[in-house]
């Protein structure tokens, strides 16, 4: 049961704690919120509602429509309650981005699955490749991830994974600069209550200034003209140069209204 009182006298706390009580209830399907005060006027919310209490049903009002589901899966790894929270809340936040600011659109029933390998030997037998953290399956809608040293680590594998996925609901194949650029831009996203900071990279930056000094940097024509082949052999070659230019495009698009148009058309 997840029960949490409401103080008014502390607002910014209280937030924090609904907003807790209310992500533990999204988790499941079926569950109700109730709320009811007590004598000395505080507000209480719940998932179980008590006879011997007068408690009103409020789930109406927090319920909220998500734009597909979300399956999350530990195979030979325990995903802790809250891992789960925050990378359900990560997934839909960064799919909230893409529907406002580039009408990226999801087919209705639409579903993920995330799926967590605990060991390389299973990653591999599911089809994860050497030097590879995870990849996805569009035909499955699966994210397949294998853990990695830190929650933070694994946390970016999920949302650069489920980035490709929510692009290919919307596009199907995409070129590999626009795929992977998107990846790389959120893989780095966290949340902080309702807003997301999306920090810079640090190692992308300093590749590309590397390469620009050497004068081993592509111009963006020859960089977007790339075809899938040449695009990972580009990459290959130059330190993961692929990657980072691609972040450092859709970074620079993002970062004003008239890129998210250009981007968007």
């Amino acid at each position: 049961m997840c029960h949490f009182s409401v103080n008014t006298q502390k607002t910014c706390f209280n937030i924090f704690l609904v907003g807790l009580c209310l992500l533990l209830f999204s988790a499941s399907l079926h569950a109700e919120i109730y709320r009811w005060t007590d004598k000395n006027g505080r507000v209480h919310f719940t998932d179980k509602k008590t006879a011997s209490i007068h408690a009103d049903n409020v789930s109406e009002d927090y319920k909220v429509k998500d734009p597909f589901t979300i399956s999350i899966t530990g195979k030979q790894y325990h995903i802790p309650l809250k891992t789960k929270g925050v990378i359900r809340s990560s997934v839909l936040k960064m799919a909230a981005i893409l529907s406002n600011k580039l009408a990226i659109q999801y087919k209705d029933n639409a579903h993920i699955n995330v799926i967590i390998f605990g060991d390389e030997k299973s990653y591999f037998a599911y089809g994860g490749k050497k030097g590879t953290g995870g990849f996805y399956s569009q035909k499955k809608n699966e994210a397949v991830i294998k853990q990695s040293y830190n929650v933070d680590a694994t946390l970016n594998t999920v949302i650069h994974e489920t980035s490709h996925l929510l692009i290919s609901y919307n596009y199907g194949h995409v070129p590999r600069w626009l795929d992977e650029g998107l990846a790389e831009y959120f893989e780095g996203m966290r949340l902080s209550f309702s807003s997301v900071e999306i920090p810079s990279n640090v190692r992308w930056h300093k590749n590309l200034k590397q390469q620009l000094l050497s004068n081993r940097l592509y111009s963006l024509k020859d960089y977007v003209s790339l075809t899938p082949r040449d695009w990972v052999a580009y990459d290959n070659a130059n330190d993961n140069l692929g990657y980072a230019y691609g972040w450092s495009i859709i970074s620079f698009l993002m970062s004003s209204d008239k890129g998210q148009h250009t981007l968007k058309q």
